[in-house]
């Protein structure tokens, strides 16, 4: 319930400021602790080869890598800016 409320806050951030290159920026740099520009469409470019290579990976690596996320207050960055994308 957690990650999902996390993902409802960034969802409210767009309706808020109607521009998702803004939120995703935003988040990229909290994540990052950098305040420089930031190139978003990479970002997003990394988040779907993330995304490709977890699809290509064996049951283990997958199983894996939800244990290591289970007890996560806040989902992945990476995460975050994807599905801010889809929205």
């Amino acid at each position: 319930w957690r990650r999902a409320a996390e993902f409802s806050c960034d969802r409210a951030a767009l309706l808020v400021t109607q521009d998702a290159a803004v939120v995703s920026e935003a988040l990229i740099k909290l994540a990052s602790g950098s305040t420089r520009p930031v190139d978003v469409e990479a970002y997003l470019q990394q988040a779907r080869e993330y995304d490709e290579a977890l699809e290509k990976s064996s049951r283990f690596v997958r199983t894996m890598q939800g244990r290591m996320l289970a007890d996560a207050t806040h989902p992945l960055p990476i995460r975050r800016v994807a599905e801010l994308d889809r929205f």
